[in-house]
Order: C-alpha cells, then structure tokens, then sequence
C-alpha cells in the first residue's frame, strides 16, 4: 500500500524510490535518507537513480490504445463504417464516425464524370543498350535544354539544363542523364526545379530490351486551360530530343469531375484539381478512381473493431512483460474482474496476459458484443476502459517506484520492531520527492 504523510512509518518493511533524472538530486536525497534512518543499514544504488522508462512507454502505449477505441473521431466503436458499394470506382479515404452514426442521410452515391490526370510526355522505345552515336545518330557533344512550366496565372517558369553526350553513351544512358537533369538535387537535398512540379523517370522493359523517356507533371489537375502543363524544348541545332522524344503530350492534364446525388437530390457537376476530394458531408472524403457510379453505405466496421482490440491486447500484454509486484497483480487483477465478458470475446487470461481466440472475437464483432463492451466500458467508470486506463496511467506515474528489473531507484532497508526513522524526517522526505511503499 502507499503511505501517505499522516502515517507513522513502523513494523513493517520498506521500499522507498525517488522519481528525478537528476543523480545529484537523488544523491543528496540519498545522503539525507543515511542522516535519517535508525536502526538499519542502508546503501542506495546511484548508478540506477533513474525512471524506469521502459515501463512508463508501456503505459502510456496501452493509454493510447484504449483511447483510441472510445475517445478518436475515427473509433470503429463510436459509430458506423462508411464504404463505398465499389472500390474500383471510388474509395472512402476518411470520414468522422461519431458524427457517421446519427448521420440520418441515405442513398448517397456519386458520379465519377472524370478522374484528374497528370500530364505525361512519353519518349520514344528504343533499344537500350545501342550506342547513342554509332547506332542512332545522336550528336556528341552538349546538349541544351529548357523546360519550362506555365502556371494558373498565365505566367511560364523556364528552367535550363545540359547533358553531355559522349561516343561511348548508350541510348538509356542519354535518356537517363536528361532524367537525371530533371530531378537533380541540390546539396542540401531539395530539387534544383523545386518549383517546377515536374519529375522524370527511364522506363526499361527487360523482355524486349527497350527503355524511354517519361517525364510528367508531380500532381494532377489543369495548370493553365490553354496551355500544357510544361514543355521540354532544346535550344541547341543538336538532336537528342528529337531522337528520344519526350517533347510531345501523350497524356493531358486534367481535373476530376464528379456529382454528389445526396437524399434523393441529383447533385450539380463539380471538379477539382485532385481525385482525393472532401464532400462536406460529415467530414468525408473520397478518393475518385474511374468513371461510372458508386454508392457510400454506413456498415459496421468489424475489422476496425478487431484490429484495435487486438492493438489493446497486445500492449496489454507488453505492459505487464514490464510489470512485475504490485504493478503486475493491479494489472491483472482489473483485468481479470472481467474475465467472464472478455471470456464471450474469445479472450482468456493465462498468467496474466491475455490470449486472443480469434474464432470467438470474430463471432463477438458481428453480433455487436465487441462493441457493446468496449462502449459500456468506456461510458461508466467502472467499466472495462476506463478502469485499465486508470490502472495504466498510475503506473506510467509511478513507474519509478517499482518495475520488473528494479532498473529505477529503488531500495529496501528496516526492522520489522523498530521505528525506521522519525515522522519528521518521513515528512520531510516525502516532500523532497520520495515515494514509499509497506512491504509487509
């Protein structure tokens, strides 16, 4: 039991930890403790003068844990699944539960009327490994460059670069330097057309041998209604461009068209530069993926509820391979005062830890007594949640009092008929920081 400053220390054994980082703190501390005590014999272990941090991680993974089940706004358990009727059409990427299940709203679907695209400019397929010069005429020597890149304001960014072509390139090797160009980066990391918004790549198809050039834009949608996106061009009389191409639009940047259809209601048409796209309809967003139709169901999420109850058992049970003494019995005595209903859940306690019947929480997750418990557990503050997360934080605080390997501070000195020390001196240490504990 923890004592508290109206108790007068005797007949009993003690543990006494002190929570501070700081050695010569707990030195000094330490000092006061061998100026105190009657009776006994006490040398304090300064090298292990700290909290244990391992254990207090561990709480505070299971606080997180049991939070997220009864306290985020995406909990499976706060509320009911929006899903898409076809996930090769369209995908819900988010959504707020909470708000999801007193929604009231029913056949929504949307119209996919076009998905956004990124410009591409496709070179040409060439055999990889002839030689640039010799094989496909392209002329040694510098090559010259600009791209430029026209902006929703009408305005054009041009950037310039160069390449070197020797006799010895081969074609993948030219089109890979113009890549290189494209992307470079500069010494400290950042792109060197950090602006730019374009990105390239070679392409190499080893069954026939053959690579080209891809260069495209970073992100969808239309930068300009009357111009492409970005153009390559050479500003030289050499011809490495004109070989391996690159300079031709082979796919045009476009925005994402789509209708929301929301109670019955025919929505208006609307676009946006991104296929990931928010419906201001309880918080939900999208992501368009093709053409044609698809309705959002509110279903319930089993598998969500599964997984995060899984995420709970498992650091449940990391937390008491931390635990041991007091610690570990809290653990698993509040855990086990509901052995019957974890039992319904497919959850069985075996030497303090929990083991999973996976069989059993499947069956409880569709039926809904996963989600009941976890919801009554979190509405009462004697239920399953709100208990283990109590238990979890008292041990995140008091983590360096007492852990499974002792790696804190924490010493044990007494006579079972005497007067440890005076409550003056008691009082005075436990102001100071000491925390104590009967060992009976």
């Amino acid at each position: 039991m923890m004592v508290n400053t109206n108790s007068y220390i005797n007949n009993s054994w003690w543990t006494m930890g002190k929570i501070s980082n700081n050695l010569a703190i707990n030195r000094n501390l330490a000092n006061t403790v061998n100026n105190s005590v009657t009776g006994s014999s006490y040398t304090p272990n300064l090298s292990n003068a700290f909290p244990n941090a391992s254990l207090k991680a561990g709480a505070d993974a299971l606080i997180s844990s049991l939070n997220s089940m009864r306290t985020d706004k995406n909990s499976p358990f706060l509320g009911q699944k929006a899903a898409s009727s076809n996930n090769d059409l369209l995908s819900v990427s988010s959504y707020d539960s909470s708000k999801l299940k007193n929604a009231g709203f029913n056949n929504l679907n949307i119209d996919v009327i076009q998905v956004a695209k990124s410009q591409v400019n496709q070179g040409y397929s060439m055999k990889a490994n002839d030689k640039a010069f010799l094989d496909s005429n392209i002329d040694i020597g510098t090559h010259t460059f600009t791209l430029g890149v026209n902006n929703s304001d009408g305005g054009t960014q041009f950037y310039n670069f160069d390449i070197y072509v020797s006799s010895t390139d081969t074609n993948k090797d030219v089109q890979q330097k113009i890549a290189d160009e494209i992307n470079k980066k500069n010494a400290d990391g950042s792109s060197s057309f950090a602006k730019s918004g374009v990105e390239a790549r070679v392409d190499y198809n080893s069954e026939t041998g053959e690579s080209r050039l891809i260069i495209q834009s970073s992100a969808t949608g239309v930068n300009n209604t009357e111009k492409p996106n970005f153009t390559l061009t050479q500003r030289d009389a050499k011809n490495a461009l004109s070989v391996i191409g690159g300079d031709a639009v082979t796919q045009a940047a476009q925005d994402s068209k789509y209708r929301v259809n929301f109670n019955g209601v025919t929505g208006s048409e609307q676009t946006s530069k991104s296929n990931n796209v928010d419906l201001f309809i309880q918080n939900m967003k999208v992501e368009l993926k093709d053409v044609g139709n698809a309705k959002i169901d509110l279903v319930k999420d089993d598998e969500g509820q599964m997984n995060a109850f899984r995420d709970m058992v498992n650091t449940f049970n990391s937390l008491m391979s931390k635990s041991e003494g007091r610690f570990a019995q809290e653990l698993s005595r509040v855990a086990g005062s509901y052995s019957g209903s974890l039992s319904r859940l497919g959850v069985t306690m075996n030497n303090g830890t929990m083991q999973i019947d996976e069989k059993k929480l499947r069956s409880a997750a569709e039926s809904g007594a996963l989600e009941k418990f976890i919801n009554d557990g979190a509405r009462s503050n004697y239920g399953f949640i709100n208990r283990l997360s109590q238990t979890a934080a008292n041990i995140g605080k008091n983590s360096s009092v007492y852990s499974k390997n002792n790696d804190s501070f924490i010493t044990s000195w007494g006579n079972q008929n005497s007067d440890l020390f005076g409550y003056n001196n008691y009082t005075n240490l436990l102001n100071m920081g000491f925390l104590f504990e009967a060992r009976y």
